[in-house]
């Protein structure tokens, strides 16, 4: 059981880490789009290295989330952005995902490249909006 202080400060440091979340986003949709740039113009291998280095990077990301929604035992299907709900907003980003996946699997380059363009960075760019809700999320708590 958290004291008081102990959960402020739990709730500041969530807070702060959330602020940098928002700046690691930018770059890992700056990452995805520098790969999908090179999946058109040059080396698959270059291109599939920053692949891997982005998708790494949003993978971390989406631990995170799970952290801080474990942590202070967030519902994502009642926190709602828009229209939709974290919940929904995961279960998409995680459905681009896994077709970014299958498709670069079949090393169809140009699709994986209109899969980060026009879906994964459309879906990241909707998370800064998400990251303040879990911070009213969290300081409801």
């Amino acid at each position: 059981m958290h004291t008081e202080k102990g959960e402020n400060e739990l709730i500041q440091q969530a807070f702060g880490q959330l602020d940098g979340t928002d700046r690691h986003l930018v770059l890992i949709s700056e990452g995805f789009k520098k790969g999908a740039r090179m999946f058109r113009l040059e080396d698959a291998t270059e291109a599939n290295e920053q692949y891997f280095m982005s998708l790494d990077a949003l993978q971390h990301f989406l631990r995170y989330i799970e952290q801080i929604r474990h942590t202070f035992s967030l519902d994502f299907n009642t926190i709602v952005i828009g229209e939709k709900s974290i919940e929904e907003r995961l279960e998409r980003l995680s459905s681009v995902i896994e077709e970014m996946v299958v498709t670069q699997e079949a090393q169809d380059w140009i699709f994986l490249a209109d899969l980060i363009e026009y879906e994964l960075v459309e879906q990241l760019e909707k998370w800064s909006d998400v990251l303040v809700q879990l911070k009213t999320g969290i300081a409801t708590k």
